[in-house]
């Protein structure tokens, strides 16, 4: 066992400079626990109190927060192997955050457990995320359900149960319930063996069976859940268009007959030649794009079309003609007053005696709100809401294509990792809303002193990554760093004080060589804490040969 303290001791270096969150426990004879160490980014993350070393988790963390990390470092101990669990945790008053921790127990050769090692990382981000996916999945419209390599049902939403009838308890006690009618398996056969392969398919219009046995026209998609290149499931989404099919009847049988219907729905309904030219189109078209439906009739279905998709629409009609099957697609008009209003617009042919596709009917609804929506959820899950800047993520992705054009090109370029001295202080003494203002502020002036096509990020906390690309020599890189640390020498303004803050900046250079990206921060990241050991308000350069870095004196 001491052998086992003893190389931890030696990790200690290591330990610190790791994004997990790391716990050194003892086991009191008593049952209780108490602190022996843990790692930097716990204090930082969790704000540990200086003289923690001794004191049990109840006296550190709270009885609220103890109470079910007690309960699994027994649970641990008791089934003596490692115990993964999440969990909140409350970082401040009505703050939570989300963590998942992986606790392992350590017994001596009596076999009793005397310490527990705790690795704890922010799950907070994925945990949004999922709970996003949820609130989409159960919200949709249209109906969704997941399912296994083999075909078999794993979950499904309240849209499915609604149109098929039949409950996610139901699928799940009975693996011969089948949505499929005779004749049908062969064909999703042939979907499980395109997805098994990663390939999506789209649009597969299609017969399906409900609980009470009623056969419905569905237009439906499927998408492959890949894990490490395997397809370890799939979703599908599918859409009734058994009315859809009712109108493409009544349509051939009577011109009029449909147009009593359309007359009175709420989605744009057009009636095109195979030309593209409007024949019909519904009184919900003044509602929507505020035309009179007699205004466009007889012009092209593209008028009034946003012209980066004209291109697309052309396409999609001609594959209806071609194909003379559903296709399905998005795009932008305009309204009278210019606005632009997305539609989700699925057009039908509509086959004449010989065959050939005579018209196509359109049905096509309001997405802009949708469209909204979803822009903002992916701005939010590249960029950081504080500072507006891209976040970690989207700097992972942009340092990818730099250093494979690095590596193609044979440039340079450079990583900062870089954070603002004393900021602990600053969120301690003032509080975090006065920690947020310093934050916005530093995140602004290392912005306004890139050069055009660099890339600032913050990783979190007061952390911050810088990326320049097609840097000539190093020394325009720290000619970026010099800037960076002078415009932090005018005083950071929080309301009624003024404080004097300074930037520590850790350096890395990449020329093409063969690296990942997570070295190159790792390098990056050294450097800074060299920098921070040589008294901080400086830059560091990495250097693998030898301990001493660079710095600005």
């Amino acid at each position: 066992m001491n052998s086992i303290i003893k190389k931890y001791e030696h990790m200690k270096m290591i330990l610190d400079n790791i994004l997990e969150m790391v716990f050194f426990v003892s086991v009191k004879k008593d049952g209780s626990f108490c602190y022996e160490d843990v790692n930097k980014a716990a204090i930082d993350q969790l704000r540990f109190p200086k003289n923690f070393i001794g004191k049990t988790i109840e006296e550190v963390v709270g009885v609220h927060n103890a109470k079910n990390i007690i309960y699994h470092y027994q649970e641990a101990i008791r089934q003596k192997q490692p115990v993964t669990y999440e969990d909140q945790f409350e970082i401040s008053a009505n703050t939570y955050r989300w963590y998942e921790s992986t606790v392992s127990p350590l017994f001596n050769k009596k076999g009793d457990c005397e310490y527990i090692i705790a690795v704890t990382r922010d799950i907070t981000d994925r945990k949004q995320k999922e709970n996003e996916l949820e609130l989409i999945f159960h919200h949709a419209a249209d109906a969704v359900c997941t399912f296994d390599q083999y075909g078999n049902f794993v979950k499904v939403n309240p849209s499915f149960t609604k149109l098929f009838g039949w409950t996610q308890e139901e699928l799940l006690n009975d693996s011969t319930i089948s949505i499929l009618p005779n004749g049908y398996e062969e064909e999703f056969n042939d979907v499980l063996r395109l997805i098994q392969k990663g390939e999506s398919v789209n649009n597969l219009e299609s017969k399906r069976m409900t609980k009470s046995g009623k056969i419905i026209h569905t237009l439906s998609s499927y998408s492959p859940i890949m894990e490490n290149g395997q397809m370890i499931g799939g979703v599908a989404v599918y859409k009734d268009i058994s009315k859809l099919k009712e109108v493409e009847k009544q349509l051939r049988e009577s011109e009029q007959r449909f147009k009593q219907i359309a007359d009175y729905s709420t989605d744009l309904i057009t009636v095109v030649t195979s030309k593209g030219i409007i024949l019909y189109a519904s009184p919900s078209h003044e509602k929507i794009l505020g035309v009179q439906p007699e205004f466009i009739k007889n012009k092209s279905f593209m008028a009034f079309v946003h012209h980066d998709d004209m291109v697309h629409i052309q396409k999609t009609l001609e594959d209806i003609v071609q194909t003379k099957t559903t296709q399905s697609m998005e795009f932008r008009r305009y309204s009278k007053n210019k606005e632009t209003v997305w539609l989700e617009a699925l057009g039908t042919p509509i086959l004449n005696e010989s065959g050939q596709v005579h018209q196509i009917v359109f049905m096509s609804r309001d997405i802009s709100e949708r469209k909204k929506e979803v822009k903002k959820l992916k701005r939010l899950a590249y960029h950081d809401s504080l500072t507006n800047l891209p976040n970690r993520r989207l700097f992972d992705k942009q340092l990818s294509k730099a250093m494979k054009a690095t590596r193609r090109h044979k440039k340079l370029l450079a990583v900062f990792v870089l954070d603002c001295d004393g900021f602990k202080l600053v969120n301690d003494t003032y509080g975090h809303h006065a920690g947020d203002k310093v934050i916005q502020q530093f995140a602004q002036r290392l912005k306004s002193n890139l050069r055009e096509g660099d890339m600032v990020s913050r990783m979190g906390g007061d952390e911050f990554q810088v990326l320049l690309t097609n840097i000539k020599t190093k020394e325009d890189a720290l000619k970026v760093a010099d800037r960076m640390i002078k415009a932090m020498e005018v005083p950071f303004d929080i309301g009624s004080t003024q404080l004097k803050l300074t930037t520590s900046i850790g350096i890395a250079f990449y020329k093409g060589e063969n690296k990942h990206k997570n070295s190159l921060i790792k390098e990056a990241d050294s450097a800074l804490y060299e920098a921070k050991r040589k008294g901080k308000n400086t830059y560091c350069i990495y250097n693998p040969y030898k301990k001493e870095s660079r710095g600005n004196n």
